[in-house]
């Protein structure tokens, strides 16, 4: 099992616990989540809570199994992290990210399909997926909505750690709590949130506000049919490989 679950009162509490492969995003832990969601919802559920059992929330896509497909591949495979990010935003009921650790990429980019971000003072966020010659598409398509245009393109091409605080500082996350108490905060605050507010109208807010947001998830799903299939794969198997990517053909062919 890639997940474990339990029941705090009326919120679900899903961890990721890969810890093997830092809770990556694979097929078999994307489909545990999206299952387990699904499933809180007959047990009268009211809110998830989307935590990890170790010091990285989320290592975010799996890059080695990336680097084994074909370069030539234009959209995102079924079971690809996408299914669980839309999943996430099509969720009627709350979902708080409770983030302890790194955030990277595709991870970053699941706690920006959440509806709030908690996090812990370890915390941090990044994208390197520019890096890996990969588009961060979910990242392109939703962070300016939280946190302006211009700190989400730094991020995007500096590739830099967003440490808990900043992230707080410039609204993209509700709090900042010790490690210790991170989960009791974030049930804390779905519990508000359900105890004080009617099913039906929790729904049709979160549905206007991903109206505003407007992602179009056949176009982040085709993301890699804009980018350059070589690049891409030069920079997932220099992940594998554990060195630095070796992009300067690239630029000598522009």
């Amino acid at each position: 099992m890639m997940i474990s679950t339990k029941r705090r009162g009326d919120v679900l509490v899903l961890t990721f616990c890969d810890h093997e492969r830092r809770n990556a995003l694979s097929v078999q832990l994307v489909a545990e989540a999206i299952e387990a969601i699904r499933a809180s919802r007959a047990e009268g559920v009211r809110a998830v809570v989307l935590m990890s059992a170790s010091s990285v929330f989320s290592a975010g896509a799996d890059l080695a199994a990336m680097s084994k497909e074909s370069a030539e591949s234009k959209t995102a495979p079924p079971g690809s992290p996408f299914d669980l990010f839309e999943a996430l935003t099509r969720e009627t009921r709350p979902v708080i990210a409770a983030v302890n650790g790194g955030a990277y990429g595709g991870g970053f980019e699941l706690t920006l399909c959440c509806d709030a971000i908690m996090a812990s003072t370890k915390a941090f966020f990044v994208l390197p997926e520019l890096g890996h010659g990969v588009l961060p598409n979910t990242a392109l398509a939703r962070l300016p909505a939280f946190i302006g245009v211009t700190r989400a393109k730094a991020l995007a091409f500096t590739r830099r750690k967003l440490p808990a605080q900043e992230a707080q500082q410039i609204g993209l996350v509700h709090a900042v709590t010790e490690p210790e108490v991170l989960e009791d905060a974030a049930c804390a605050l779905a519990d508000s949130i359900v105890a004080s507010a009617p099913p039906t109208g929790i729904a049709e807010a979160k549905a206007q506000f991903e109206r505003w947001i407007a992602v179009d998830w056949a176009w982040a799903r085709s993301g890699r049919s804009r980018s350059n299939p070589h690049e891409r794969k030069e920079g997932t198997t220099a992940f594998v490989e554990k060195r630095a990517p070796d992009y300067e053909r690239f630029w000598r062919a522009q």
